[in-house]
This record gives structure tokens, sequence and C-alpha cells, in this order.
């Protein structure tokens, strides 16, 4: 009798033991931030000698909006949808007379990367997953203006732009500014990578890319995998150049190649990618879920992957939406704000559950979008 006493009370014990991991299991959540375009203001416009020697970034807004959001968010992961930094460490400023002869030839006098990542939390520093956007890609950036030697001001000044990395050297790149990366699985030498972690798998995918085919052979090697071995999990896709945009192809080539973009759609569909989030545009956007429905796009329809636009933390542009985005891509849109913004995703073992957020008037954070992957 007691026997059978203890055994029903051991018994009893391990069930209860066996609904408390369940339940931890179940309600076990991870939140990832995710921060758009950052490119910090600077006062380079406004050149004289003396302003250019105590260059220094406007880095107030950004300070304190990142460490509020933190506070606020708690995240256990950062993704970054590109342009991190406004100047990849390659400006210069060309000074020229008034016959075009070269005076002289000044560095940029901060380094954007080093304040940037430290602005990152020690604790988070690992979990800090970025895009590499056109802005972080720039080899160099010549600012040329004329002297106007008796106001010591320069005029007319001029902004040109020098290539970009190498597409075959952007895991180098990636990797030297973020050691962590070292672990992540890239596609050759380009800056397209993936980080399997507990709960989702993330594709973090270069757009500048020029050897297409391969690239999309370890895209879609990548996403089979995870569907055979990880189907579980959720399944993130981040790019800072968007498959969908506002821009005409025939003004806007690198953003709107029709090839890329259609055979994506098909293997995001095919595959089952929860969410594609991109950069680029400044601005929050997300199409509506049964898709994009205009012939431009040939009639292809994601049936099952949320297109997101998270891209605006600091610097917007003053940009109006019917401006920017042509009319016949309107009725696509199902959310769309202009302001600075960030969103959460939250995985938890049966849910991605997605919030927005715009600031507002004195400084208030107020959701703007919400929506639930099951």
């Amino acid at each position: 009798m007691n026997l059978n006493k203890n055994q029903n009370i051991v018994f009893l014990i391990m069930l209860l033991c066996f609904m408390s991991c369940s339940s931890i299991s179940q309600n076990y959540k991870t939140k990832i931030l995710v921060l758009g375009d950052v490119q910090l203001k600077s006062d380079l416009k406004r050149y004289n000698s003396k302003e250019w020697k105590n260059q220094k970034l406007d880095t107030f807004q950004f300070s304190t909006l990142f460490e509020d959001v933190l506070k606020i968010e708690k995240p256990d992961f950062i993704f970054q949808t590109g342009d991190w930094v406004n100047y990849n460490n390659g400006l210069f400023l060309k000074i020229i007379d008034r016959v075009g002869i070269e005076l002289d030839v000044l560095p940029l006098p901060y380094d954007e990367w080093r304040f940037m990542n430290k602005s990152i939390p020690y604790e988070l520093k690992e979990n800090f997953f970025l895009t590499i956007g056109n802005h972080d890609s720039y080899k160099e950036i010549i600012l040329e203006g004329i002297l106007v030697s008796e106001a010591d001001i320069l005029a007319n000044i001029k902004e040109v732009k020098l290539d970009l990395n190498n597409s075959e050297s952007k895991k180098e790149f990636l990797i030297n500014k973020f050691h962590h990366l070292a672990k992540a699985r890239f596609h050759k030498n380009t800056g397209t990578y993936v980080i399997e972690k507990d709960q989702f798998t993330l594709i973090s995918m270069d757009g500048l890319d020029r050897n297409r085919k391969p690239l999309l052979d370890f895209i879609e090697e990548e996403l089979s995998q995870h569907q055979k071995f990880y189907p579980e999990k959720k399944l993130i896709v981040i790019s800072h150049y968007p498959i969908f945009t506002g821009r005409l192809k025939n003004t806007d080539e690198e953003l709107v190649l029709a090839d890329i973009r259609e055979t994506l759609i098909h293997l995001f569909d095919k595959y089952k990618v929860d969410v594609y989030i991109n950069g680029h545009e400044h601005f929050y956007l997300r199409y509506k879920n049964e898709g994009i429905k205009i012939a431009d796009f040939k009639g292809v329809v994601p049936k099952y992957t949320k297109y997101m636009t998270v891209s605006n933390f600091v610097n917007p542009y003053p940009r109006e939406f019917k401006r920017l985005m042509p009319q016949k891509y309107d009725d696509n849109a199902l959310i769309y704000f202009s302001g600075i913004h960030y969103s959460t995703l939250t995985i938890s073992d049966i849910s991605l559950e997605v919030k927005t957020y715009g600031l507002i008037e004195n400084n208030f954070w107020k959701t703007i979008d919400y929506f639930e992957i099951k």
C-alpha cells in the first residue's frame, strides 16, 4: 500500500514537473528590435577651416532615442536594415580654387563606425546583426568645394561617390567591423550571411552582389535546409534594398531588378519565409497580406511572406508619400508612416508578433502597426 502511495506521489511530482517545463517552453519568448537607416547628420556642408577641425557628429538625437528604446523594449537581439553609418570613413573634402586647381584634401575628422558600435550595449554586441547598405559600402566619397578665401568658406560643394566595396570583399569588411559575424555562414566572400538561433533563422542578404546566379543558389539552398531541418523555427530575411519600391525601373536599376525580384518572391513563397524586412526608403511601409497586385509585377502575388520596410530611425527624408510612391503602388500599401520608427519581432513557440512604433508629438512612441504570424 505504501509502495503504491509512494509511486503515486513520485508520478504526481513527475507530472507536475513535466507540465511546468512544458509551460516554460510554451511561454519562452525572444524579442528582436529592428532599427532602420540612421545616417547621422553632420555640418559638413557648412565648411570653414575651424569648423572642419572641430567637426563632430550630431549624436544627441540618436543616443537619446536609442537608449530610450532599449530601456522600453529590453531586446534579446537587434537587427539593423543597413546604412548604420552615413560616411564609411572614406570621406574626403577636396578644396579647389576658382579655376579648379586643387588646394587641399582633408580626411573626415571622426570615426562613425567607432561611435555607432560603442552605442551597442555590451550584452547585445554578439546579438547585433545588420545587413550592409549603400552608405556602409561606399569606398570613398569626395566633397568638392570652391574656396572663397576672403570669407574662409566653400561654395558650390558637391558630393562625388566613388565606387562601392567589391562584393567579393564584404565578408572580410563585415567581420572586421563585427567580429562575432565570423560564426555566420557566408555566401563565399560576399555580404550575404546566415545566422541560426534557437527560435529563428536569419538570412541577411546583400542586394549589391552582382553575380546573381550563385547568390540565388546559395539562398535557395539555405531556405531548403531550413525547411528540411528547422521547420519549427521562424524564418526571417533582411536586406537593405527593397524587392518592391516606389521608384521606377528605368531610373533605378539597382533597386528594381525584375529578374532577382521575381525569383526571390517565388523562393520566399515556396519556403514560407515568415517576414522580409528591408531598409533604404526612409519610411515604414507594409504591403497588404494578399500581396502585390499590379501588372508591373507580372502577376506575381506573394502568398505567405509579409513584406515590410523598416528604414527610418533617426533621419527621415522630408518627402511626401504621393511624390515618393507612384499612385499605382498605393493600393498595395496597408500601412505607411514617414516619421521616425522602429519595429519589434516577438517570437514564441506558437507565433511571431510584429509591432511597429512611430515617434509622434512630445517624444511619444505610438503603435502604428501590429500583426501576428502563427
